[in-house]
């Protein structure tokens, strides 16, 4: 989940395979597409928030990527009460029957919650986000952002026209062999 500070507007929550960067960076660009980028996208010290795929995406989207201190959980209260309240309030108890019905779950969950007054604001997160001014930036409509969130690398093509990337094997049209040539991917998608 990426919750606004100000707000405690939820910006993106999702269930996911795993805890990785591929994870973290594919809701980090939902949440960018629909509300805009963030001054600041500020993360505990997990090692999905400390990669270096994150450091690019931040540097190209002019977003500072503070850490919360080592061992200080004061910084992330807001996120771990947010998990809590999930917890007690909506997390299924029984069986679910797949992660697209738990996240369908869970948006619905999350419109009650926008809508619900929250104790420490004295209204609700939607009306809040609504009455506070921006503190991000527009992505304009006809940019690429996936570009912005793209991993590069050099791979010498082998002998047979293809390329080795994460384990797997490419076949590189129209290339050299011997030749190396510059490759942009998102790690999620290849």
């Amino acid at each position: 989940a990426i919750i606004d500070d100000a707000s405690r507007y939820i910006v993106h929550a999702r269930f996911y395979w795993s805890e990785g960067v591929e994870s973290m960076l594919d809701g980090l660009a939902l949440a960018i597409r629909r509300f805009g980028v963030p001054q600041r996208f500020y993360t505990d010290n997990g090692s999905a928030f400390r990669s270096d795929h994150l450091k690019v995406v931040a540097g190209r989207l002019s977003m500072h990527l503070p850490h919360t201190p080592p061992y200080k959980p004061k910084g992330r209260g807001k996120i771990e009460r947010f998990f809590r309240t999930v917890r007690e309030q909506w997390l299924p108890k029984d069986d679910v029957v797949s992660i697209e019905s738990l996240n369908a779950q869970l948006a619905e969950w999350l419109d009650r919650y926008h809508h619900s007054i929250h104790g420490s604001l004295g209204k609700s997160p939607l009306t809040r986000r609504i009455d506070i001014p921006k503190a991000v930036r527009e992505v304009p409509a006809v940019e690429d952002l996936e570009r912005k969130f793209r991993m590069h690398a050099k791979r010498l093509v082998q002998r047979n026209g293809t390329i080795s990337l994460d384990g797997k094997m490419y076949d590189i049209r129209n290339a050299i062999p011997g030749t190396w040539v510059d490759i942009a991917y998102l790690p999620w998608n290849l």
